[in-house]
């Protein structure tokens, strides 16, 4: 059974003009850069009139796509209502769809802290794609990494088309492979060197970019975290092999045989393919 799925499907309330996109709106000489969008995190915020919606509106569509995946992450962390944040980002042409249940966690030994995965779907008035965004926490460093950790996002290909693939988060996460697109999942490679220690870095974030195929139609996608590590502090080198398993979203994960790994999932979400 699929898990419920928080969804608000954009509606264009007004058309945008061609001006739409300069740096200041005459009515209050609103400025862009201005602009907070962290304020849309915010359910107590005013930000209803008309001179402000299209600020807002405006900001959201400026960002490049990697500082738009940064930015619905942000809000999400930020917000005191998925709803509302929701039907929020609807008013500024936003669609976003996240998977309510959230993340599945698969302990195949023993972990010293927590990890946290979880993947949303988004798409800005006027792209053709959707943006398939995975985003990585961990509540405590690790004591002892192992290889480098594979992170997967993966989607129904009968109904999306792979267009892009990027490391949000650049520098600890890179693309593995776009060899796999056909198979409807792209890999990326995850340093987990950069989870040690007490300055270590908690937040990750990768994003696939897909297409639709069909329209009207509900399409599946998810993602899939695997850490590996070792109970003394040893060296280990090479990488996580990833074998699909059958089903969407299943995957056999490899490891070198002197560590241990266990995977984390946010599976069975849904894009309302509009």
């Amino acid at each position: 059974m699929k898990k419920r799925i928080l969804s608000f499907v954009c509606c264009l309330t007004f058309l945008l003009p061609s001006m739409q996109l300069q740096n200041t709106f005459a009515s209050e000489d609103l400025d862009i850069a201005d602009v907070d969008l962290m304020d849309i995190a915010v359910a107590e915020a005013s930000l209803d009139d008309e001179t402000k919606v299209e600020a807002y509106t405006a900001k959201l569509q400026s960002l490049d796509d990697e500082e738009f995946d940064r930015t619905i992450v942000s809000l999400i962390k930020n917000t005191n209502d998925i709803s509302e944040l929701i039907n929020r980002l609807a008013e500024y042409d936003v669609e976003l769809n996240i998977n309510e249940d959230g993340a599945d966690v698969e302990t195949m030994a023993l972990r010293p802290g927590d990890v946290n995965v979880e993947c949303y779907a988004a798409r800005r008035a006027g792209q053709s794609y959707y943006h398939l965004i995975s985003n990585v926490t961990f509540d405590e460093p690790e004591a002892f990494t192992g290889s480098i950790d594979a992170l997967v996002i993966y989607f129904d290909k009968d109904k999306l088309a792979y267009y892009d693939a990027v490391a949000v988060t650049d520098g600890p996460i890179t693309v593995a492979s776009t060899r796999t697109y056909k198979d409807g999942y792209i890999t990326f490679n995850l340093d987990d060197s950069y989870i040690t220690g007490l300055d270590y870095v908690d937040d990750y974030t990768a994003a696939v970019y897909v297409t639709p195929k069909v329209y009207g139609k509900e399409a599946d996608y998810g993602t899939v975290y695997c850490h590996t590590y070792t109970t003394v502090d040893i060296s280990v080198t090479g990488k996580i092999s990833i074998t699909p398993a059958g089903p969407l979203g299943e995957f056999v994960f490899s490891v070198n045989p002197k560590e241990e790994s266990f995977e984390v999932s946010d599976s069975n979400a849904v894009i309302p393919i509009k």
